[in-house]
């Protein structure tokens, strides 16, 4: 009778142990962060690419054509941004600015991605290898994964 008694508290303690872990996973696996989508529209019919030097931020590349400012826009739309704070190990690689927003730029050690935030807004992202590799290609005329500038 004894064993019939500690085989139930042992089941019961071990079924409530159980609903706690599984609530604790479920917290973690569903837990994102807040995702913002943040229309852009270039008003502005072009846009200033900034590249982080020794010496400062130099203008890289003015983009004017309206077809690789379309491209840009059709990129950062379809972004879900996470709204978190971030700090990064070094100054943004790259940038560029419109309509008083800055968007800062890291390229991935691996240089196979972007890390992107908007500044003063609190939003990040790491983009796709995909959507990484045109938009270097659009904002800088280079290739990914020939920047070896800091690396």
């Amino acid at each position: 009778m004894k064993s019939y008694g500690l085989i139930l508290i042992l089941a019961i303690l071990l079924l409530g142990c159980k609903n706690e872990v599984k609530e604790v996973v479920t917290k973690e696996e569903n837990y994102k962060g807040d995702l913002v989508n943040r229309e852009v529209e270039f008003k502005n019919t072009s846009i200033k690419v900034e590249e982080n030097t020794s010496l400062g931020y130099k203008e890289l590349r003015v983009i004017d054509d309206a077809k690789e400012l379309k491209q840009l826009e059709d990129i950062l739309d379809r972004l879900a941004w996470e709204k978190a704070k971030v700090e990064m190990s070094s100054p943004p690689h790259f940038r560029f600015i419109s309509e008083d927003v800055f968007f800062a730029m890291w390229v991935t050690p691996k240089k196979d991605r972007i890390e992107m935030i908007v500044e003063g807004e609190s939003l990040y992202q790491v983009l796709s290898e995909q959507d990484s590799n045109v938009l270097f290609q659009l904002l800088t005329d280079k290739k990914l994964s020939d920047y070896d500038k800091w690396y």
